[in-house]
């Protein structure tokens, strides 16, 4: 039975193994959908969507999609995305990809994925932004493989595409030095293998071509490393 404002609720993990209760957190979920249109305090905002961190656990963050741009908004699904993180988030020991609780649709058509923050990590983009320090044992071709590693898997065994590798979706484990890849809306699933995957077609029937994931990755490491290099 759904509470009242919920429209559908999509859980992610089997309620035997599910440490997250959702009956604690209706209510805040429901309070934040009215920050929606609000920046508020958030932790991270895309063409997309906005990401709140749980108030009774910072362990846990709301994404919330924004109301917009229509063609944008045909690509973003919270339930295939949760999805497409439950593939990935135990696919590769080095890479950590937030594991997913619960895809909520509320009454008011808004829509939230709740899941695993990555506690930790702090984007690339940031880190360059910021000039945060990096760990001392840190080496970016380990990185790099790593990340290569992970993305050769996804591809080829999930037949998952991210498409949005940009360095604000790659993060870095400040205290390991390990990546994590966030933000999977975008992403892509490969059905028929003749299909181009980073071909995508929007509600006004434009073709909108995604860049290759093995292309950013090489950009975001390529940053990283001219980082590295101006400020030793």
């Amino acid at each position: 039975m759904l509470k009242e404002g919920f429209k559908e609720i999509t859980s992610f993990q089997p309620e035997s193994e599910n440490d997250l209760n959702l009956e604690l957190l209706e209510g805040e979920i429901l309070e934040k959908t009215k920050e929606v249109e609000k920046k508020g305090d958030i932790i991270g905002e895309g063409e997309t969507a906005r990401v709140y961190v749980c108030e009774s656990n910072p362990e846990v963050c709301y994404k919330f999609i924004k109301r917009g741009n229509a063609s944008y908004r045909y690509r973003v699904d919270t339930k295939k995305e949760g999805l497409f993180l439950l593939e990935t988030c135990d696919l590769d020991n080095d890479v950590e990809v937030p594991k997913p609780y619960y895809s909520i649709i509320t009454k008011g058509e808004i829509e939230a994925l709740i899941m695993k923050r990555l506690v930790d990590y702090i984007s690339i983009d940031d880190l360059i932004r910021n000039k945060v320090k990096l760990p001392d044992n840190f080496d970016y071709e380990i990185f790099f493989d790593q990340l290569k590693k992970f993305f050769d898997k996804a591809h080829n065994n999930k037949k998952i595409f991210h498409r949005d590798a940009h360095r604000g979706n790659i993060m870095i484990n400040l205290k390991t030095g390990k990546p994590g890849v966030i933000d999977f809306g975008a992403s892509k699933k490969l059905y028929i293998s003749s299909d181009n995957p980073y071909e995508q077609i929007d509600v006004n029937s434009d073709v909108f071509i995604y860049t290759k994931d093995e292309i950013r990755i090489r950009e975001v490491v390529r940053d990283l490393k001219k980082y590295i290099y101006d400020n030793n």
